[in-house]
């Protein structure tokens, strides 16, 4: 994104540009990383490729989780 600059250097930002910075914020949110926000931009990757990884990664994420709560609860 390579947004217009105003005479005194400020970046102007057109409302295309505005989505795009929401959909990034969105993605950031849900942990996509940015080689794979890039990817989405370029047409490389499909949002829902992208998408199941994030669900496949977070359902790991989860399983470790209750692994380790197991564990402490039974130290506790």
């Amino acid at each position: 994104m390579e947004p217009a600059r105003t005479e005194n250097g400020y970046r102007d930002y057109s409302d295309e540009d505005m989505e795009t910075l929401k959909k990034i914020m969105l993605l950031r949110a849900l942990q996509v990383s940015l080689k794979d926000i890039r990817a989405l931009q370029r047409g490389e990757d499909a949002l829902g490729e992208v998408m199941q990884r994030r669900i496949d990664a977070m359902t790991q994420q989860r399983g470790e989780l209750d692994r380790a709560l197991r564990v402490c609860r039974e130290l506790r």
